[in-house]
């Protein structure tokens, strides 16, 4: 039976055929080197080399390359006891996380553990490191299902990937966030303790903002990042069209004034956005997209389009920030490939962060799971604030039980909670921020008809948690 596997670093997709029956791992296997084994699948894979990947693959193998899907063969789908402990020791585990409950995670976490967050923060069981949308702000309740089961069992070893649908409720507000986690586990004497975790979010659009009439044509024109490389931006009644090079439209549409999204529905890639820039007279200047990718739009008449199509091209650096566990048998890593894309005039530089587990196999390490995720960067785009900074100050809540603070932070804002140390804001649209180093977070500021400060959402992976304006405060 085929099956497609796509490698997020590779420079093409592969289809890759599983066959064979698991075999009894040898207890002379050669040693994990750990490097070697994830540039040897990496290579076979950016060469298209079918053969090279299948011989370095577990015939039960999970492969979730960071859209949101696992790839898998139906066959290996395994339970027994081991596995309905496994899964039962997950769900109280998920649920102690969501309620950030780390003495109660902490029964069966392994001490070798590679924990991954759904931001790609890695940390181990003494420095465990969960994500959360704000952790200063604790959930009134939290719930936990899983969804999505899948499991493989090979001698002391289970891994086992599902989505975790976490229902949080701050006052009277609900938020639902869901993501695809690859666990493995490891037998310590009659148990299972945890050895390696990573989460993935999958995202959904945000609901479409209403701007002013006549907003979105302001953004109609002719973008250019090289003469041979052009979009052309149209506007509609609900959005924007960018066509490249003469190409089918993309659409896009507003997620506040100056920032707008690319529709992707519920997935685990991450969503596109592009952030207008204007100049001090507030004209639009040119666009940035959420990948770096920076055009100036062109004025005085449009800009003829080369007839040569660019040459785009791709290459990865070496795995980089390697962590490797060996414990017998398995062994588990964590890893950061660098994706080179070569624009005209421009390289833009895309970070996957990777765990594997292989297990030795016939005499070899084969790769029995593989989750990546594709890591967020903070855009390198500012908007000015120096006139209306104040606006922000204040303390803002979700709910009665918890709050925040938005205080200055020298000649900028910081976002802090109760006794926390301030994280700083960046502006990259009007009324709209991202913390520094957390870039999945954005604020979305609220005015009434005066232009005051009402509250603001904050947004990750399209869903909303709304905080209110309490009261104003001032310098961190």
């Amino acid at each position: 039976m085929k099956s497609a596997f796509a490698w997020p670093v590779a420079l093409g997709v592969a289809a890759l055929l599983l066959m064979g029956a698991a075999k009894t791992p040898p207890t002379n296997a050669v040693p994990f080197g750990g490097l070697k084994e994830i540039e040897a699948f990496s290579d076979a894979s950016a060469r298209g080399d079918q053969a090279g990947m299948t011989a370095l693959l577990a015939d039960q193998i999970l492969f979730s390359a960071g859209d949101g899907t696992v790839q898998r063969e139906p066959k290996w789908d395994h339970a027994d006891p081991a596995v309905d402990l496994v899964r039962k020791q997950t769900q109280v585990l998920r649920a102690a996380a969501a309620k950030g409950d780390r003495a109660g995670m902490d029964r069966v976490l392994d001490d070798s553990l590679i924990y991954v967050n759904e931001d790609g923060v890695v940390s181990g069981r003494h420095d465990l490191r969960l994500g959360s949308l704000l952790t200063e702000v604790r959930p009134d309740a939290a719930t936990v299902t899983l969804t999505d089961w899948a499991a493989r069992r090979v001698e002391g070893v289970i891994v086992t990937s599902y989505v975790t649908n976490t229902a949080t409720r701050y006052g009277q507000q609900m938020v639902d966030e869901r993501a695809l986690v690859m666990d493995a586990w490891i037998r310590r004497g009659a148990g299972w303790t945890l050895v390696e975790s990573q989460s993935i979010p999958l995202s959904q659009d945000p609901a479409p903002a209403a701007l002013e009439p006549g907003v979105l044509s302001e953004y109609a024109g002719v973008y250019s990042l090289a003469p041979n490389f052009v979009v052309t931006i149209t506007a509609s009644t609900d959005g924007l069209a960018l066509s490249t090079n003469g190409g089918n439209p993309v659409v896009a549409r507003p997620e506040a004034k100056d920032l707008f999204f690319i529709p992707a529905g519920d997935t685990g890639a991450r969503r596109s956005r592009i952030v207008f820039q204007r100049g001090d007279d507030g004209r639009i200047m040119g666009y940035v997209s959420s990948r770096g990718l920076s055009l100036k739009r062109v004025t005085g008449g449009d800009l003829a389009v080369g007839s040569t199509p660019p040459h785009i091209g791709s290459s990865v650096a070496p795995a980089s920030e390697l962590l490797v566990r060996r414990l017998g048998g398995l062994a588990v890593t964590s890893f950061i490939h660098d994706r080179v894309t070569q624009y005209p005039g421009e390289a833009l530089h895309t970070r996957y962060r990777s765990t594997e587990s292989w297990i030795r196999q016939a005499g070899a390490w084969k790769m029995l799971s593989l989750q990546s995720l594709e890591l967020p960067v903070d855009p390198p785009v500012a908007a000015r604030l120096a006139d209306r900074m104040g606006d922000y100050l204040g303390e803002y809540a979700p709910s009665p039980d918890g709050s925040v603070k938005v205080v200055r932070l020298g000649d900028r804002l910081a976002i802090a909670g109760p006794g926390g140390q301030p994280s700083a804001l960046q502006a990259i649209a009007p009324d709209v921020f991202l913390i520094e180093g957390k870039p999945r977070l954005s604020l979305l500021f609220q005015r009434d008809a005066g232009g005051r400060v009402l509250g603001f959402s904050l947004r990750r992976e399209g869903r909303d948690l709304g905080f209110r304006k309490l009261l104003s405060t001032g310098s961190a």
